[in-house]
């Protein structure tokens, strides 16, 4: 039985501009019969021809280096009684998470009463924030891409500062907002 793996299916952050792929290959194939294609880009790797090659680099594509996905496909031709096999791998890049925080409770309000915070972002998202520039705190932002916060009973000014917002599930691609 002959069979090739392109690999696990991966998720990087934008702005990665390559991925090193490691594929398998086992039965009657040899290394000799494996090619590499992707859609997009299906020229765009290293080494230039990867004819051969079961260690292959893909230099990842204008088109979706800040969010989108290629497929990936490892083949090898038909040797003796073994027929052709091939194996896809979806490379995810993931576009850089967003946050916004609004007051979406009374504001002003008076000292001895409450509000809500809005915190929207890219969901399945943790943001972390600040309450008047202290300790940071984080808050989860599910797949509804917005979180409410009450902000309990405040007795003076109270100002709320996104620090930065990061994917929950790896890779975090962490961006930075407002470091004040």
């Amino acid at each position: 039985f002959a069979f090739v793996d392109a690999g696990r299916d991966r998720t990087v952050c934008a702005g990665t501009d390559s991925i090193r792929i490691i594929g398998i290959i086992n039965g009657a194939t040899s290394s000799n019969d494996v090619t590499w294609s992707a859609i997009p880009n299906p020229s765009s790797w290293y080494p230039n021809n990867p004819r051969g090659d079961l260690i292959v680099g893909y230099y990842i594509p204008p088109s979706i280096i800040n969010g989108g996905t290629a497929t990936i496909t490892m083949h090898a031709n038909a040797e003796g009684t073994c027929p052709a096999v091939s194996d896809n791998m979806i490379l995810t890049v993931r576009p850089n998470p967003t946050s916004t925080i609004a007051i979406t409770g009374p504001n002003p309000i008076c000292s001895g009463s409450s509000s809500s915070v809005t915190f929207t972002a890219t969901p399945n998202t943790t943001v972390t924030y600040r309450i008047n520039g202290g300790a940071n705190q984080t808050i989860i932002v599910g797949p509804s891409g917005t979180t409410v916060l009450p902000t309990g009973i405040l007795t003076t000014s109270t100002t709320y500062n996104i620090v930065s917002v990061t994917y929950t599930d790896p890779p975090a691609c962490l961006q930075n907002i407002n470091v004040s």
